[in-house]
């Protein structure tokens, strides 16, 4: 479990999602599952964004 986020580090889902999965309708697996690959998504453009800035000799100047 990833304490900032809240999120596990495996699956990208909350404490209350893996709680309640088994008892979740297919609708709401499937609400969870488009978070989850959102959340993705999001994680993946801010690694990306801090990669090029740490990597960018010129990044923090020009974001001045």
């Amino acid at each position: 479990m990833h304490l900032a986020s809240g999120l596990c580090a495996g699956c990208a889902r909350t404490l209350d999602e893996i709680a309640t999965w088994s008892s979740m309708d297919r609708a709401q697996k499937q609400a969870v599952l488009v978070a989850v690959a959102k959340r993705r998504e999001s994680a993946s453009a801010n690694a990306k964004a801090n990669t090029a800035q740490a990597t960018d000799p010129h990044a923090a100047s020009a974001s001045l």
